[in-house]
């Protein structure tokens, strides 16, 4: 898969297709993030956002940014990474893309939860859930049940946490989300 993006960024680059180019280092970007390679990752998204301002390209600039801002949560650089989701959120809510803005604001609580900011992490949470049942999201529904398991279980409220951990694995089973099931049914050993 690397591979493939290299060489389609190769080609966008040469034809000078700022967009399409753009979205080859974005996805090499998640690549190289999803490998821990996040010096790289962190280049190939700053570049891409580069040529998304560069050509004013708001929907592809929310994008690098919510992608970017990823990289920077997941090297422990939050305050960057709020930054950068904030600046994502307010392009998504302008644009009107409710499934990156779920994402953007699953993020937002994510970082808040690492900095132990839970009625902040929760309330980013909340409203991630609103989107994902309006769109009819099921697998985002079901994280952000987690997430909010996640969030009563550090505050001490153990009842709670149970209840969000089941809900989160029977709505990631009944849409088959492997994953989820697996994350949730941890979640659910966590408190036994």
């Amino acid at each position: 898969v690397l591979d493939l993006f290299q060489r389609c960024y190769d080609i966008m680059r040469t034809h000078d297709d700022p967009i399409s180019t753009a979205k080859a280092l974005n996805n090499l970007g998640n690549i190289h993030s999803d490998r821990g390679n996040y010096d790289l990752a962190r280049q190939q998204h700053q570049e891409a956002l580069a040529i998304r301002r560069r050509i004013n390209d708001r929907p592809g600039i929310a994008y690098s940014l919510l992608n970017l801002g990823s990289v920077e949560m997941d090297t422990g650089n939050y305050d960057e990474a709020r930054r950068m989701q904030l600046e994502s959120l307010g392009l998504l809510r302008n644009i009107g893309d409710r499934m990156a803005l779920s994402r953007v604001l699953s993020n937002l609580g994510n970082i808040a939860e690492l900095q132990h900011l839970y009625n902040e992490a929760r309330a980013y949470y909340e409203e991630s859930i609103a989107l994902c049942q309006q769109m009819g999201d099921q697998q985002g529904h079901a994280t952000n049940l987690r997430y909010m398991g996640r969030i009563s279980r550090a505050t001490g409220d153990l009842t709670t946490a149970m209840n969000y951990f089941q809900r989160s694995l029977a709505l990631a089973h009944s849409v088959r989300a492997i994953p989820s099931v697996l994350f949730a049914l941890s979640d659910i050993a966590s408190l036994a």
